[in-house]
């Protein structure tokens, strides 16, 4: 299904636990309602459908994208103010066209990728965060942390609890940062990735906690 900008939040139900995503523009409407402070925490979302951010992406010898004029850019999916801590799984489903450009230079702008920042949902019952069977293809990413899949995962120590993960994930993506990585560009406290791979094109300029996928 093509995204043409627009986001739908009618499927939403705040006493419900499981949501299902049947179209690019409910798909928006998610990355909408997590970013503007619902957290998804102790909940499931699956998607349904492949979805298309953009039409194509065109870049150029130094994988720069060339027609940025052309896209939609996307904002991703929970920042370091409004984290997302559910349970996403894409259903082997395909996300392509992700075109996220932030700052690659601090990380005042937060994490970068189709999601921003995955942390532990904070209580013993619901703390677990998951991304899981998901593809991310024919896209582009920069940022200071930086992942087709993910920016960040921050889990927690207490006790081994409360993971974050992403998990049978997939990218083909072209993704540049200071701490870049394939599917994940950094994780911290807990956090796992699992089953996953890339196959574009990163580029980082930091170590340490860096993805690496």
């Amino acid at each position: 299904d093509e995204w043409n900008g627009t986001s739908d939040i009618s499927w939403y139900d705040g006493s419900g636990t499981l949501f299902q995503l049947e179209s690019a523009a409910q798909f928006a409407g998610f990355a909408e309602l997590v970013n503007s402070g619902t957290s998804f925490k102790g909940k499931t979302i699956t998607l349904e459908v492949n979805v298309k951010l953009n039409r194509e992406l065109k870049f150029d010898a130094d994988h720069n994208v060339t027609n940025a004029g052309e896209l939609r850019p996307w904002q991703p999916i929970g920042s370091s103010t409004h984290p997302f801590s559910g349970i996403f799984d894409g259903k082997n489903h395909v996300v392509s066209g992700l075109y996220c450009e932030l700052d690659d230079k601090t990380s005042t702008s937060g994490p970068a990728g189709l999601f921003g920042l995955l942390r532990y949902g904070s209580d013993s019952e619901n703390g677990e965060t998951v991304v899981k069977n998901l593809r991310v293809t024919g896209s582009f990413v920069n940022g200071y942390r930086a992942g087709a899949v993910a920016g960040e995962l921050d889990g927690s120590t207490y006790k081994g609890q409360w993971p974050s993960m992403v998990m049978d994930c997939t990218g083909d993506a072209v993704v540049k940062g200071t701490s870049a990585g394939g599917v994940v560009g950094y994780v911290d406290n807990n956090s796992r990735i699992e089953g996953c791979s890339h196959t574009g094109y990163v580029e980082s300029n930091a170590g340490g906690r860096a993805g690496g996928v």
